[in-house]
């Protein structure tokens, strides 16, 4: 059975404004994505996966297309979004993307998960799953609203 799922946020409007201010808003949800605390976890265990990428500290990352971090291979990117993609099939998972996609006039950032099939024993697994991918996007939220706030964007 395929999986699909997109969660949002809303951020701080100055939050919101120094995020508009980027050249590539995507490529600075991504670096807040995969060097928050809250992914820290994951992308150790990740560094450990047989087809995963050494990679540059996440934080100084281009994410051009192409380019592999971990597991993750860019595959779209625009300045307001980003659509990474994943295989695990070696280990007997499934192919997924991940999307980060910002937009500034609503105030809203977005982080969704599509996963080609997911095994018939995982199916309970979904709402853990749903209940994690929150607290990644509150992860990324947080270190976009500290960057913020560091860079004198608030008043």
């Amino acid at each position: 059975m395929p999986y699909a799922d997109m969660f949002r946020q809303r951020l701080s409007s100055d939050a919101n404004e120094w995020l508009r201010s980027h050249p590539s808003p995507s490529v600075v949800m991504a670096r807040s994505f995969f060097s928050s605390d809250a992914f820290a976890p994951e992308r150790t265990i990740l560094s450990l996966a047989p087809n995963s990428s050494p990679s540059q500290a996440m934080s100084d990352a281009s994410f051009n297309i192409g380019e592999t971090h971990l597991v993750w291979t860019v595959a779209v990117k625009s300045p307001l979004e980003m659509i990474l993609t994943w295989e695990l099939e070696s280990l007997g998972l499934a192919k997924g993307a991940t999307q980060l996609a910002f937009d500034p006039s609503t105030r809203r950032v977005f982080q969704g998960n599509a996963l080609d099939r997911v095994p018939q024993w995982a199916v309970p697994l979904i709402p853990l799953h749903e209940r994690y991918a929150e607290y990644l996007l509150q992860g990324m939220v947080d270190e976009i609203e500290n960057a913020a706030l560091k860079s004198g964007a608030t008043e």
